[in-house]
């Protein structure tokens, strides 16, 4: 029944329009009153075991001192007097004990790397779900010259007997926008950049498998119309950051691609830092250089972006003037006002940051763009994870928090190191297939977790502790094990059944 709950979550994702919103309390998407039923059932039915769900001591660890930190950090900003308000900080802290709670129950619940797969292959339906209504609004307002596509789904939240998310964006600057705006499509979601929350990770698990060699012939021709259409439904969602996140991913796959075996896959930790680092500012010197060649929109935010970086003011953001830019973006002056208040962050309180939920302090402090709507847009959580995470905890925290979840993912190295102990070479070889499979999904998470650093503010995403408590801990290497039974005398028909599974 747990798994079915997971799986109840998973195909819900996409219906946002349903949600709850309310100023001031909050919302609660379709998705997560499944996943809040599992908590409730996973502790009554079995108490708190994180040594069980996390796989490792390390994983503990790590989410308690990121928490201890962001609390001593709060603490301070009220000591001080530098905070907006005990119910937003408490608020976040909520928001965040959520999510990990929510990180913890999927992971207990999970068993063996045959329930990471079904759920990764339910994830993977719902995005290409998600592609496939982008490509249908697209279509609608190609044919029809009207967004009757955002219409629809502007009657459907306005009608609901209860305020929702996607009503709650109608208000103002967006009931021009998001109803009549015919260059950009975001499909069932709620605005286009969300695109990438379900794109990126689901392209790196497609492309991963198929690298692979997971994918007998007729599934690999299915995955490249995948890839295809993943990649149409990006190109529509005419989002800078999708673009620059697709853009890292497949360079990404092109540097690995070069190496056959799937053991070589595992870089040093150093070589992976130094291998992202120079994929990223390689892909940020490409867009630049090429800014011209995208459509307008996109042009307009990477020669406003450059106009920023030749402004001399790299340090000292919050001195900007809206002669130094063309503000008329608004995407650009979110990102300079968000990157501004993590700038005065940085050079007030490094290591603690200024507290969760005193993101707006900083912003009525650096923010260089106040007036109108870039005076209310991402005031209170910024445009990134990373500026919010930097902004409220610090670098300590920061760290803290990105270790929690690429621990997790590294985690599938236990799987392949262990593999080497089955004598038994058709057990071996479905090992191996399933240590692929969980490979992919640790891709798939942690490039989830870029994408939020890149453009996603809100600790609150159900999609993103889904893909990390999918991903394979080290206690599920001898799953059989934990049943008291020996790898190398499991029945070779289980294995096989389990691989069609």
């Amino acid at each position: 029944m747990k798994i079915q709950l997971i799986r109840l979550s998973i195909y819900l994702l996409p219906f946002q329009v349903f949600g709850f919103a309310q100023g001031g309390f909050g919302t609660v998407e379709p998705a997560a009153i499944p996943l809040i039923i599992l908590i409730i059932l996973s502790f009554v039915q079995s108490g708190f075991q994180p040594l069980k769900a996390f796989g490792q001591k390390q994983q503990i660890y790590s989410i308690l001192l990121f928490l201890i930190l962001t609390i001593i950090g709060t603490i301070f900003s009220f000591l001080f007097d530098k905070y907006d308000s005990y119910y937003r900080s408490i608020g976040v802290l909520v928001s965040l004990i959520f999510l990990l709670l929510i990180y913890y129950v999927i992971s207990a619940t999970i068993k063996s790397p045959i329930e990471s797969k079904q759920l990764c292959k339910d994830f993977l339906k719902v995005s290409i779900f998600i592609c496939f209504t982008v490509i249908l609004e697209y279509l609608i307002v190609l044919l029809t010259g009207v967004n009757s596509w955002r219409i629809i789904l502007n009657s459907i939240g306005g009608g609901l007997p209860y305020p929702s998310i996607y009503a709650g964006y109608l208000d103002g600057y967006y009931s021009s926008v998001l109803l009549y705006d015919q260059d950009r499509f975001q499909g069932i979601l709620r605005e286009p950049a969300d695109v990438g929350i379900y794109v990126m990770p689901a392209l790196a698990i497609i492309i991963q498998a198929l690298l692979s060699g997971t994918l007998n012939k007729g599934k690999k021709l299915s995955a490249i119309l995948i890839v295809i259409m993943m990649g149409w439904a990006t190109v529509l969602s005419s989002s800078l950051t999708n673009y620059f996140a697709i853009a890292i991913l497949f360079l990404y796959f092109m540097v690995i691609s070069k190496k056959a075996q799937i053991k070589k896959h595992i870089f040093s930790t150093f070589f992976k830092i130094f291998s992202i680092f120079v994929i990223i500012t390689f892909t940020t010197w490409m867009m630049f250089i090429f800014r011209n060649n995208f459509s307008e929109g996109i042009a307009n935010r990477l020669n406003d972006l450059s106009a920023f970086w030749e402004s001399s003011k790299l340090l000292n953001p919050s001195n900007l003037k809206d002669s130094d830019i063309g503000t008329g973006n608004l995407s650009v002056g979110v990102i300079l006002n968000s990157y501004a208040t993590a700038i005065y962050a940085l050079q007030n309180s490094p290591f603690v940051g200024l507290g969760l939920g005193n993101f707006v302090w900083g912003f009525e402090s650096a923010a260089p763009f106040q007036e109108g709507i870039l005076g209310r847009l991402c005031r209170y959580d910024g445009y990134s994870m990373l500026s919010r995470l930097l902004v409220e905890s610090g670098i300590v925290g920061t760290i803290c928090f990105i270790w929690i979840f690429w621990s997790r993912a590294n985690q599938i190295r236990d799987f392949f190191t262990r593999i080497i102990l089955i004598e038994n070479p058709r057990i071996r070889k479905h090992y191996l297939y399933l240590a692929k499979i969980g490979l992919a999904i640790s891709v798939g998470a942690m490039s989830e977790l870029g994408f939020l650093m890149l453009n996603r503010s809100s600790y609150w995403n159900v999609v993103f502790p889904l893909l990390f408590g999918i991903c394979f801990k080290s206690n599920l290497s001898f799953f059989y094990f934990d049943r008291g039974k020996d790898i190398n005398k499991i029945a070779v028909t289980k294995t096989d059944e389990a691989r069609n599974y």
